[in-house]
């Protein structure tokens, strides 16, 4: 059961690879968890404080009678860049039009409770491709439909922040590569660089990079968002009013560089030499990425690099979930 007196959160996108991470954390340290879910699903066994409430996101008339009750709102839903360039009416919808909606309904509620609502939007909002140098001060310029989508949603937490302060407080979070394993193989994940170097290990034994091996990206541990993420749940950590954050690792990886760490982590685990192949026509050296998270350490966050326990955790359910 939960513990008295503990907060209560809402997680949107709690089905998905960082939502179910998230909540099984929250919910590991006793927070009271709802998970807004399209379809009918029962909570997983292992989230003993969960609760799974279906919804419809235009209606929301399961919001409104649900929002009384929560302290913490944590967006962490919406269609990955492959899924707004097929549908970008269906992306704008969800990331913006929803979130705008829900943060209508809040503000329409008249108990003068103080919440929080927390988004993770994305790093790529700034560019594509992701080179250069970028802190929070950075215009973004990416017309993709995820990032515009991305962006409209952050406009909607801040600037109602802005205005309500007394009674809501915005948090958005611009994450760059997430590195981990997910809770469930059922998982829209595969797509992200190290997911799929790790899955391509185990259904070929070799890994392919058709990308610049040169190409910089930013990297962070999952762990580290999960653990900022329940020190501000838990008060731990003051954060002002309204704030925008980079979320990222403290250094940049080539992809060269991160496929030679995955590499060394399948032989320290398995004992096996695996064959990284380069496949790009491009010899070009790329504009370098600094994606800086000065800000985010200036909050003095605890962000250890657990990159290489992120990855082992990712090749141990691998190993379970897809070897023959």
């Amino acid at each position: 059961m939960a513990h008295p007196g503990h907060k209560v959160v809402l997680i949107i996108g709690g089905f998905g690879y960082l939502g179910l991470r998230i909540a099984s954390v929250l919910d590991n340290h006793g927070f009271k968890i709802f998970i807004a879910s399209r379809k009918n699903k029962l909570a997983p066994p292992f989230l003993k404080n969960t609760e799974i409430i279906k919804t419809n996101y235009k209606e929301l008339e399961q919001f409104q009678k649900l929002l009384p009750k929560i302290d913490f709102i944590i967006h962490a839903g919406g269609p990955s860049a492959s899924e707004a360039a097929k549908n970008p009416a269906e992306s704008l919808y969800f990331n913006c039009g929803f979130t705008w909606r829900l943060i209508d309904l809040i503000s329409k509620l008249q108990d003068k409770k103080h919440r929080r609502f927390i988004y993770l939007s994305s790093a790529h909002v700034y560019k594509s491709p992701l080179n250069g140098e970028f802190d929070e001060k950075s215009c973004p310029d990416n017309s993709h439909p995820y990032a515009v989508a991305h962006l409209c949603a952050e406009k909607a937490v801040l600037n109602y922040s802005l205005k309500r302060s007394q009674y809501f407080s915005g948090l958005v979070l611009r994450l760059s590569n997430a590195v981990g394993a997910p809770i469930v193989n059922d998982c829209n994940c595969w797509g992200l660089i190290v997911n799929d170097i790790v899955k391509q290990y185990f259904t070929s034994k070799s890994i392919k990079i058709y990308s610049n091996p040169k190409t910089q990206r930013n990297f962070f541990p999952i762990s580290s968002l999960e653990r900022f993420l329940l020190e501000i749940i838990s008060s731990k950590r003051n954060i002002k009013s309204f704030d925008l954050f980079n979320f990222g690792g403290d250094k940049q990886y080539t992809l060269a560089e991160i496929s030679s760490i995955v590499s060394d982590r399948i032989e320290n685990l398995f004992g096996e030499k695996v064959n990284i192949e380069f496949l790009s026509d491009d010899k070009n050296h790329p504009e370098k990425l600094n994606f800086s998270i000065q800000k985010l350490k200036s909050t003095h966050v605890l962000l250890q690099e657990e990159i290489n326990q992120e990855i082992d955790n990712l090749l141990s359910f691998c190993d379970t979930q897809m070897s023959s």
